[in-house]
Order: C-alpha cells, then sequence, then structure tokens
C-alpha cells in the first residue's frame, strides 16, 4: 500500500477516477469479488482528503450512485464495507450536507440487516443447523472485517465513527435523532465483529455507559454488548491492568459499564422478547388459515398426479419426430442414390490400359534398367569406401602410437642427456674445489691476511665518518665547513648517497671476513676436503659413464620409433589416396544415378497418378454403394416406426379423452366462498 496511497488514490478520483470507478458500478451487481475489490479499495485509502475527493461537487452524484450500488449488491461483504464508508461520510461532519438523514437511513437497515444475518454471539449457528453455504459466508465475512481493521489507522477510523456524536458535539451526547447516532451503530457492530483487544479501546470504553442513557436503542444495544464483551476479556488480577490502556479507576469503570450493560441488555431482550411474541401470535393465525385452506384442497388430483399430458407429449414428439426422419431419410437417400449412380458410373468408363504411347513404356523400362546397373554400381563402390574408411581410421591410429611412442623415446634420450650435463657440471665444480683447497694448503697467507685487516680497518673509519655526517644532516648541522646547513632536498639527496656508500661499505666488509674466515682454515683439515672431493669426483663420473652406456640404447630405441612412425605415415598416406578415390568414384555415381532419377521420377509420377485416380473412383463407387444399401434399409425402418407410433398415438388420445372428463367434473366440485371470505385473491 505504502504511506502515500490514500494521496495518490485521492488525486486519482479528483481526475476523473470517480466518474471511472461509476462506469462499471453495474458489474458490481453480478461479480461478488469486483465489488469486494471496489469497497476495499476505497476503504483503504477512506482518508479526510479521498472522502472530500470522492464527493466533490463535480461528481458526487455519481460517487452516491456508486455507494448506492456496493449497498445493494449480492456480496454481504462488500455492503460491511459500504456501510463503513457510508458511516465515514457521516462521521466527517461536513462531506453529507443535506443528506445525513438519508444516509442515516441506509446505515440502520443495513445495521438491522447485519444483525440479524451475522450475530456476534452465536457465530456457529450456521454450522450447527447444518447450512454450508451460510457457514462459508459468515467465515467470509468475519475474515473480511478482520482486515478492515488491521491496522491502528483503519481501527482509528472506525472509532472516529463510533465517537463521532460527542465529538462533533462538544462533548455532549445529542438526541436521538441525530444521524450520527447511525455512524455509531455500524462502528459499533464492527468493534464486535472485530473483538480488538480492551486496551485498544480505552478511550472509547469511558464513553460507553452514558451512551447506554441517551443513544437511541439500536446503539444502546450494542454498546451494551461491547460493553459485555470488554468485561469478558477483564483479567482475573489488577496487576494485569494493561488491559484497559490509559484507563486507571478501573474498578469504577468496571461498575459504571456492569451496571450500563444490564440495563440495555434487559430492555434489548425485554423487546425482543415482546417482539418475538408478537411476530409468533400472527404467524400462528397466518399458518392456521393456511392449514384449513389447504385441508379443503388435499383432495387429490389424480389426473394431476399421473401427469396425464405427459404421454401425450411424449408420443406426438415421436410421432413428429418420425415424420421428420421419414423425410430426412428419403432425401438422405436419394442424395446417396445420385451419388452411388455417378460413382459407378465413373468406375464403368474407366480406361485400364495406359494411355501413353508404347515408346514411352520403352522409355521408362529403360530409363528403369539403366539406374539399376548404376545404383548396383554405386552400392558396390561404397562398399569398398567404407573398407578403405575403416582401413584408414585403424592407419590413423596407428600413426597416433608409433607418434606416442616416437616422444616417449625421444623424451626418454633428452632427459638422460641433461642428467649427464648436470653430472658434468657438478665433476667440473668438484674438481676446481679440489684444486682451490690443495692450493690453500700449500700457500702463506700471512701477508694477505694483514692487507685484509688494513682494508677492515679503512672500512670501519669511513663508516664511522659517514655516519657522522648523517647525524649532522639529520641534526640540521652544517657540514663541509659551510655556515649554513643543507636545505631539505639537498639533505634527502646527500642521505641516499650516504645510505649507498654505507651499502658498499658494509658488503664489501662482509666479502672480506669471509676471506679472512676461509684463510684461517688449518691445512690439513682442507686436505681431507680436497680428498672428500676427489672420491666424489670420482663416483660422479662411475655415474656419468653408466647413463652414457645407458643413452647409446635410449638412442637406438629412439631410431627405431622414428622408422617405426615414418613407416606408419607411409601406409596412412597410401590408404588416404585409396579412400579418396573411392569417395570420388561413388560421388560421380550418385550424381550419375541422381541426374537419372531426375528425368524418370515425373514420367513414373504420371503413371502413379493415373492409378491413384482408379483406385480413389473405385473406392468412392464402394462407399457409395455401402451408403446407399443403408439409406434404403432406413427409410423402411422409419416407415415401420412411424406406422408403431400412430398406432399409439391412437390409443393415448382415446385414454386422456376420459382423463379429461373427469379433471373438469372434478374442478367443477370445489367450493371457494370461504377464500373469499378470508379476503384470497
Amino acid at each position: 500500500e505504502g504511506d502515500k496511497f490514500p494521496q495518490v488514490f485521492a488525486e486519482f478520483l479528483a481526475k476523473g477516477g470517480v466518474t471511472l470507478l461509476s462506469g462499471v458500478k453495474d458489474i458490481t451487481q453480478h461479480s461478488q469479488g469486483f465489488s469486494e475489490f471496489i469497497s476495499k479499495l476505497l476503504w483503504i485509502a477512506w482518508d479526510f482528503e479521498t472522502q472530500r475527493a470522492f464527493l466533490s461537487e463535480e461528481h458526487d452524484r455519481e460517487a452516491l450512485g456508486l455507494l448506492s450500488a456496493l449497498f445493494e449488491c449480492p456480496s454481504r461483504t462488500a455492503r460491511v464495507c459500504a456501510g463503513l464508508l457510508l458511516s465515514s461520510l457521516l462521521a466527517s461532519g461536513e462531506l453529507l450536507a443535506g443528506k445525513e438523514a438519508q444516509a442515516a437511513g441506509g446505515v440502520y437497515s443495513l445495521v438491522e440487516e447485519m444483525v440479524a444475518l451475522s450475530p456476534v454471539w452465536n457465530p456457529d449457528a450456521a454450522a450447527k443447523a447444518g447450512d454450508a453455504e451460510a457457514e462459508k459466508a459468515e467465515a467470509d465475512l468475519a475474515a473480511f472485517v478482520q482486515t478492515l481493521g488491521q491496522n491502528e489507522e483503519r481501527l482509528g477510523r472506525i472509532l472516529s465513527c463510533a465517537d463521532a456524536p460527542w465529538r462533533l458535539n462538544g462533548g455532549n451526547l445529542p438526541t436521538e435523532d441525530s444521524p450520527l447516532w447511525a455512524s455509531c451503530a455500524f462502528a459499533l457492530w464492527c468493534l464486535l465483529k472485530l473483538r480488538p483487544k480492551p486496551n485498544r479501546l480505552a478511550n472509547l470504553r469511558l464513553a460507553l455507559p452514558a451512551v447506554c442513557q441517551v443513544a437511541p436503542p439500536r446503539v444502546r444495544w450494542l454498546a451494551g454488548e461491547l460493553m459485555l464483551l470488554l468485561q469478558l476479556q477483564s483479567p482475573t488480577s489488577l496487576s494485569d491492568g494493561g488491559q484497559f490502556g490509559s484507563i486507571e479507576a478501573v474498578v469504577d469503570v468496571t461498575f459504571q459499564e456492569s451496571t450500563a450493560l444490564e440495563v440495555s441488555l434487559r430492555e434489548q431482550v425485554e423487546h425482543t422478547r415482546q417482539s418475538l411474541r408478537a411476530d409468533l401470535e400472527h404467524n400462528q393465525s397466518v399458518i392456521s388459515s393456511q392449514r384449513q385452506l389447504t385441508e379443503e384442497r388435499r383432495c387429490e388430483v389424480q389426473l394431476a398426479k399421473t401427469a396425464w399430458h405427459r404421454p401425450l407429449d411424449d408420443v406426438l414428439n415421436r410421432l413428429v419426430a418420425a415424420r421428420e426422419s421419414l423425410t430426412g431419410a428419403l432425401g438422405t437417400t436419394e442424395s446417396r442414390s445420385e451419388k452411388a449412380m455417378s460413382a459407378v458410373r465413373d468406375v464403368l468408363q474407366l480406361e485400364l490400359g495406359d494411355p501413353g504411347s508404347e515408346s514411352d513404356e520403352r522409355d521408362l523400362s529403360v530409363k528403369l534398367d539403366g539406374m539399376r546397373e548404376v545404383e548396383s554400381s554405386y552400392l558396390a563402390k561404397k562398399q569398398e569406401f567404407d573398407q578403405y574408411r575403416e582401413a584408414q581410421a585403424v592407419q590413423d591410429k596407428t600413426v597416433e602410437d608409433a607418434n606416442a611412442a616416437m616422444e616417449q623415446a625421444d623424451k626418454a634420450v633428452q632427459d638422460t642427456r641433461r642428467q649427464i650435463s648436470d653430472l658434468e657440471a657438478q665433476i667440473s665444480t668438484k674438481q676446481r674445489e679440489v684444486q682451490s683447497k690443495r692450493t690453500m694448503a700449500s700457500s702463506d697467507f700471512s701477508a694477505l691476511k694483514g692487507q685484509l685487516m688494513a682494508e677492515m680497518d679503512t672500512i670501519k673509519v669511513k663508516q664511522a665518518k659517514l655516519r657522522e655526517r648523517a647525524m649532522k644532516i639529520q641534526n640540521g648541522e652544517p657540514v663541509d665547513g659551510k655556515s649554513v646547513p643543507l636545505d631539505a632536498a639537498a639533505a634527502a639527496e646527500e642521505m641516499a648517497r650516504l645510505k649507498a656508500e654505507s651499502a658498499q661499505l658494509k658488503a664489501r666488509s662482509a666479502e672480506l671476513q669471509s676471506e679472512q674466515s676461509r684463510m684461517d682454515v688449518d691445512p690439513a683439515t682442507l686436505e681431507q676436503q680436497a680428498l672428500a672431493a676427489e672420491e666424489s669426483v670420482q663416483q660422479l663420473c662411475r655415474e656419468r659413464d653408466g647413463l652414457r652406456s645407458a643413452l647409446h640404447g635410449l638412442e637406438h630405441e629412439h631410431s627405431g620409433a622414428r622408422e617405426a612412425w615414418q613407416a606408419a605415415m607411409t601406409d596412412l598416406q597410401v590408404a588416404r589416396q585409396r579412400r579418396n578415390a573411392a569417395e570420388r568414384e561413388c560421388s560421380g555415381l550418385r550424381q550419375q544415378l541422381d541426374t537419372m532419377w531426375a528425368t524418370w521420377r515425373p514420367l513414373h509420377a504420371k503413371r502413379l497418378q493415373l492409378w491413384r485416380g482408379r483406385v480413389l473412383s473405385l473406392s468412392q463407387a464402394r462407399q457409395g454403394g455401402r451408403q446407399l444399401g443403408e439409406a434404403v434399409g432406413s427409410g423402411w425402418d422409419g416407415l415401420r416406426s412411424e406406422r408403431d407410433i400412430r398406432a399409439e398415438v391412437l390409443g393415448v388420445v382415446q385414454e386422456l379423452q376420459g382423463q379429461l372428463s373427469a379433471l373438469a367434473n372434478e374442478l367443477v366440485s370445489v367450493d371457494d366462498r370461504v377464500l373469499e371470505s378470508l379476503g384470497g385473491t
């Protein structure tokens, strides 16, 4: 729906929506679903602005006509919704100026109808009476009414109808003839059907005891019933006072309601009792008069009891039908006779000989024999082509397998060569390691160590100067004997240079330390490491020689696989050539056969059409003869049936003549003087 739906709907009504809805009001008399849809649509958007747009001067007559149609529609739920719509208009206090009394009369009549048809306190009455249709109608109405007040806004509209008499009268209750009481009565009935929680009716229930004193009778009785409903929902403990809403004087309110509801309900019971007694006496008097008149006419009319006219009607209808059937059968027989004779004549005139010349017949035979020879050659060549195609498929698989084997052998050769290359690289590395270690074992590194130590000390001095220069730059002090420090850009550039130079010095220092640690190794240890490296070189050489021996075998296998693949490729080329040649021959024979068929088929089709016409004519003749025989037999049956029915009609007429005479005497003997004296018509 949305919060803006009433506003949008009001604009729709103001711009011709009322005229549009009024134009389809006749549908509400025939469609229950449509009337319910229209009424509920109006109720959903039925705020004050929507009501004013609905009853604007431009289309107020059409609007009231639409409400009247909803009041008179067969749907009970739509009529209830229409009652709420009209009650809201009454409760507005200004939209129905000059028409309040008429509207109030309609609402009062609807209230009386709803009270009678949909009682509040015995909703299972229809079910107990076994009236399924009434039970369904009551269930639908109850469900529909619940939707009318399902949120606080719509329930507030109903409550505004209920409190309209004193709300629009300055807080004072009006006299019984006020039209606002009609709005209040219908709202009270709706609240009884809705059965809302007591806390939602807190403001209304404070006024109900006063309403029971000055309101019209029906309003007083409905108010009493509503107070009874509220009282039945009172909590067992006052600590659960949330059901009373904003009411604080719970006990006082309960006392006032109890007194008022007893008075109003007692009045309702007495009034209803007197009304029922008067109705009962009147009905008993009417029943007595009807019984007397019925007893005087209890004499059975034997002729009516036996449906005297039905035998005559039946037999006459059968006679008319039989004679009409005779006429139709005769026409059918004659028509079928003409068709059958025409079909037989066509068959008798058929020429079974060949209308063409002997040359055409010979041409057809020669072309057919030629096509048979070409087709035989084509089928043989096609069989040969299929064999070559299968052979090529087998050869394709052989080539694929040979190629896979060749690739696998090539991979094994390449892997072995790679392993040999890796071993040779390892052997070369180990040999250089052996030579280096023995050179170091026999060399004197004392002078070189002194050079390394001197260079490391120089590096440390340079690093100290770099750190000192970096600290001055970071602290913003002048450098290089200048009186002012470097600016930000120059400082950043200088710091980057210092970091790069420091990284170079650090790397060189690490190299010097590594070289120094290498020179500090014991010569005996170096000799042992050299011997271990020589043994490792010998082991690697043995592995290399083994791989070289295996490589010769793998290369031989690879060569064999390549030769097998080349042979398979040669065989594949031969198979493809044979297949392609057979395919070309098949294609040529197929084209030749298609050409011969194209010239022979029209001649043969013409001959087939000739025989088709002959067979069709023969079939039509047979069917016509069979239908003619059936029509003749049906004609005889119709004549015999008409004779039997005619005799039956004569017998029924004679019997009815006596019955009609007896009926006339019986009707004349009835005495109507008592009926005329009682005012019957």
